[in-house]
C-alpha cells in the first residue's frame, strides 16, 4: 500500500482534479511495524531456537544497513555512507589480533597486540559515532541523516553485543 499526498490543480472549488504530490514508499509503513512488534523479536532472541536466533540476528544487521541507505537516499547525500566505512574496521581487530574471537574484549589480559586490538575497536566505534556529528557540523548532511545514522548504529551495537552473547553461551 502506498500512501499518497494530493494537491489541487484548477481555481475551482468542486471541478480540481486530484495530482500526486509526493510518494511515500511502503518502508515507512514497515518500519512502524518493526517498531510495534520489537518486544517479539526480542522474545524470539532470548527463547528461540538457533535458527531463529541466527535469523534474528540476521534480520537487525539488514535493519541497520537498510537504515545506512535510508540516511543517504532520503536526503540525497552519500556523505553519511562514510560512516559504513567503520563498520567493516570494527571487527577487523578482532580478526587480526584476537583469532576471530571477541573473548579478549572482555578480559583483563595485557599484552602490546591485545591492548592495541582492544584500542582500535574502541577507536572505530567511537568514529562510527563521531563521523554523523562532525558531518552534520560541517553542514554537510542534514540532522535527519544523522538521527537516522545513530539509530542505525545502536541497531548494528547491539547485534553485535547479541552476537557476542551467544558466542558466550554453549548452545552455539
Amino acid at each position: 500500500m502506498i500512501m499518497r499526498c494530493y494537491t489541487r490543480k484548477g481555481g475551482s472549488k468542486f471541478g480540481a482534479s486530484p495530482i500526486p504530490a509526493l510518494h511515500f514508499p511502503p518502508v515507512a509503513e514497515n518500519l512502524c511495524s518493526v517498531v510495534c512488534n520489537w518486544r517479539q523479536i526480542s522474545s524470539l532472541l532470548e527463547h528461540g531456537d538457533d535458527n531463529t536466533r541466527l535469523a534474528g540476528l540476521a534480520f537487525m544487521f539488514s535493519a541497520s544497513i537498510l537504515l545506512q541507505i535510508l540516511a543517504c537516499a532520503i536526503y540525497n547525500n552519500w556523505w553519511p555512507m562514510l560512516s559504513a566505512l567503520m563498520y567493516v574496521l570494527v571487527p577487523m581487530p578482532c580478526l587480526f589480533f584476537g583469532g576471530g574471537s571477541t573473548q579478549f574484549l572482555m578480559s583483563r589480559d595485557g599484552g602490546g597486540w591485545i591492548d592495541a586490538a582492544k584500542f582500535l575497536t574502541g577507536a572505530s566505534a567511537v568514529g562510527s559515532i563521531a563521523i554523523p556529528i562532525i558531518l552534520k557540523h560541517a553542514h554537510m548532511i542534514e540532522t535527519g541523516a544523522m538521527l537516522i545514522e545513530l539509530v542505525s548504529f545502536f541497531i548494528f551495537i547491539c547485534t553485535v553485543l547479541c552476537f557476542h552473547q551467544a558466542n558466550l553461551d554453549d548452545d552455539w
